[in-house]
């Protein structure tokens, strides 16, 4: 049996007439199934260019704020790893393009001590 939601804003939990776990938050019905609620996040000291940015893109998306940042989130998490050979045998090609030579600790010390004079 559902369970209207209290307008307390606290979750109450109760089972639909297909068995289904029933959440009522603070109105809004939301199904989970499983007997354990998912996890709330809060993030404190977003910068604001950053909240803008994906307000922007959750607009381009048609996606509310929060569906875009699960988003972003599980495309991050779900990125390979940089492959570190291929990245430094590009870096190596690319130093042989540009004919630079390797950076060593005595050019490095030669530089900063040029640099202080």
């Amino acid at each position: 049996m559902i369970r209207p939601p209290q307008s307390s804003g606290v979750d109450i939990d109760g089972l639909d007439i297909d068995g289904r776990v029933v959440r009522f938050h603070y109105g809004t019905t939301v199904y989970t199934f499983t007997d354990t609620p998912m996890p709330t996040l809060t993030i404190k000291g977003m910068p604001d260019p950053l909240y803008l940015r994906l307000k922007q893109r959750a607009a381009e998306h048609r996606r509310s704020l929060n569906s875009e940042i699960l988003v972003a989130l599980e495309q991050v998490v779900a990125a390979a790893p940089p492959d570190a050979q291929a990245l430094l045998a590009r870096v190596d090609a690319l130093r042989g393009k540009l004919r630079v030579s390797p950076l060593t600790e005595a050019r490095l010390r030669t530089s900063k001590a040029h640099g202080r004079r």
